[in-house]
């Protein structure tokens, strides 16, 4: 396949092992020749017609059964985009990590249910009530965020591979200290920095635990959190976080501590 070629291919969560591993194989040739011979991590960005993004939605499927099929509406099929971290270092060449981001849809709210966002795991708190979409949006507003123009971060998990619902593969050794759950912030907001609108400002929404903490304390993003309902149950360890394209986040885009930025392919 030629980098940057659009392909069309149905939405597929259930690979058998012979289909995956055929198309992890043509996406790790593909990642080779835009890396020139070097081994080493790369970010590879698919749309949602890409036949590479079905490796993320099996894995998705592997890890998340009872989840995906409440998570994908086709609102939020249609405004997806697939990220994969690609090892060839040592042999490895294997996906490593993976992830989804939607850009905002517009949902239909159910009958006597709450207006909704249009970010998914932002709906998921406001049909919960954790999260009223009237604070929501003020709190949006007051930031000057232009919501058509903000991702949310679906799905993001470490990968190793073909693997089967239940299992935890083990972590990619890290790449000049950064794991590759932290690449994968890191390419998030390259994405947040490709979407940037000519006035207002961007953000990105993402359910965050204290291991993704401590990646995205590691590359120096920062973010803050979305207001909750008072008295609500705050989601466990996890919280609703909204990280601006500050000029601070921008600059993890850059070289961090002279270090040159992961490698990255487009497959939109």
């Amino acid at each position: 396949m030629t980098p940057g070629t659009r392909l069309v291919s149905p939405a597929s969560y259930t690979l058998d092992r012979e289909r995956f591993e055929i198309l992890q194989k043509e996406l790790v040739s593909e990642v080779k020749q835009h890396l020139r011979g070097v081994e080493d991590l790369c970010i590879v960005w698919t749309g949602t017609a890409h036949p590479y993004s079905n490796l993320v939605r099996t894995l998705e499927h592997a890890y998340f059964p009872a989840d995906i099929p409440e998570l994908v509406t086709p609102e939020c099929e249609a405004g997806s985009q697939f990220m994969v971290v690609v090892d060839t270092r040592d042999g490895e060449d294997a996906v490593v990590h993976g992830s989804r981001i939607c850009s905002r849809t517009r949902p239909a709210p159910a009958p006597g249910g709450p207006a909704l966002s249009g970010f998914p795991c932002v709906d998921e708190w406001i049909v919960a009530g954790r999260v009223s979409i009237e604070d929501f949006l003020r709190f949006c507003d007051e930031r000057e965020y232009d919501l058509d123009a903000c991702l949310s971060i679906e799905t993001n998990f470490v990968a190793r591979g073909w693997h089967t619902t239940g299992e935890r593969p083990s972590r990619v050794a890290p790449r000049h200290g950064f794991s590759s759950a932290a690449v994968g912030y890191l390419s998030f907001q390259r994405a947040a920095h490709r979407q940037r609108p000519r006035t207002g400002r961007t953000c990105t929404f993402m359910m965050v635990n204290r291991a993704s903490i401590i990646s995205l304390d590691r590359i120096g993003i920062l973010g803050e959190e979305v207001p909750l309902v008072p008295g609500t149950n705050v989601g466990g360890s996890y919280r609703l976080l909204a990280a601006a394209l500050t000029e601070h986040n921008a600059q993890t885009c850059e070289p961090i501590n002279g270090q040159a930025p992961v490698p990255e392919l487009i497959l939109l």
